[in-house]
């Protein structure tokens, strides 16, 4: 993994605590994995920023390990993040076929510099873009940009309590 600066990994606490926050108030199962690397024959291996295993009845990797997690043992993550500045075209590109191939649900690539996001639901070996997640149903990706932009401005506390105060709502 590349040295990360303050951007990258900035934006990555804001889109996981957007994701956590989100599954506690909607009741919704998750296991988080942060640049964790996982292996699949076939694919070879990869290491995303963020990973979540989404729902109850999965194959996950017990937390009493430290190898690569085995795709060819356990269940892919249903929902894999890349927080992109320098390597967004990779993400969008050659990433996004990789998480195809994995047997990945969805896909969201973040790009660091605008603070867009470009997310994809993945089926049949393809991939299509998306407005709304379907791994987390009502999650709306405009939400995870709106969270990302309030960060140039406002410190985690102010963040965290409109997350709460906009899941509490709806």
């Amino acid at each position: 993994m590349s040295p990360v600066g303050p951007l990258h990994a900035r934006h990555n606490s804001i889109v996981a605590r957007v994701v956590n926050f989100y599954t506690v108030f909607r009741n919704i199962r998750i296991i988080e994995f942060i640049n964790a690397s996982f292996r699949k024959t076939g694919i070879g291996e990869f290491q995303p920023d963020i990973a979540y295993y989404i729902g109850s009845d999965l194959r996950v990797p017990p937390a009493d390990n430290n190898s690569p997690i085995d795709l060819d043992e356990y269940d892919p993550p249903n929902l894999v993040i890349e927080i992109g500045a320098s390597s967004f075209n990779d993400d969008l590109g050659s990433k996004r076929l990789l998480y195809e191939d994995a047997g990945i649900s969805e896909y969201w690539v973040e790009r660091a510099n605008t603070g867009e996001v470009f997310a994809f639901a993945i089926n049949g070996g393809g991939s299509g873009r998306i407005q709304q997640s379907r791994v987390l149903p009502g999650l709306e990706i405009a939400l995870v940009e709106e969270a990302l932009n309030q960060s140039l401005t406002q410190d985690d506390w102010e963040i965290n309590r409109w997350l709460v105060q906009t899941f509490s709502q709806g």
